[in-house]
């Protein structure tokens, strides 16, 4: 990063690199020592949630109509939010509509697709109580004119 800098009595600015600051140094963990690797301040391994998702992919969905997908989130107690994006097939943005619960599960409605909209691409998130995410992975959903 460059920091423009004012000269004292010469009324402009000038680029000047930042001083550096040498590291500290650190000793080799165990694993380092063995030849492993092990994630450093910039390598900060994300927090793995404690919530499962269980969610069966239905194959299609008539167009014209509201989708409702259907999810289970374990354990329950530790949900915090519960979303369901989707997007129309090999378009860049997402969208999502926040799962409701619907005992013993969620469910997420989608907006009624349109048929020349072909696939629904979408997952679903889970997010707990310590802020930590789960989601399924990426699915398709067939729009079809009767849901067959």
């Amino acid at each position: 990063m460059w920091l423009a800098v004012v000269q004292a009595g010469q009324g402009g600015a000038s680029q000047q690199p930042p001083p550096r600051q040498a590291a500290p140094a650190r000793q080799a963990s165990p694993a380092q020592a063995r030849g492993g690797q092990t994630p450093g301040p910039a390598q900060a391994v994300p927090a793995q949630s404690a919530i499962e998702i269980e969610h069966q992919a239905p194959a299609c969905v008539a167009a014209g109509q509201y989708a409702r997908l259907d999810a289970c989130f374990r354990p329950a107690s530790q949900l915090a939010r519960a979303r369901l994006y989707f997007r129309a097939f090999g378009t860049r943005d997402w969208f999502y509509v926040d799962m409701k619960p619907n005992t013993p599960c969620h469910k997420g409605t989608l907006p009624k697709p349109k048929k020349d909209i072909g696939r629904i691409e979408y997952y679903i998130s889970a997010t707990d109580l310590r802020s930590s995410e789960a989601r399924t992975k990426d699915a398709t959903l067939v729009v079809t004119s009767d849901a067959r």
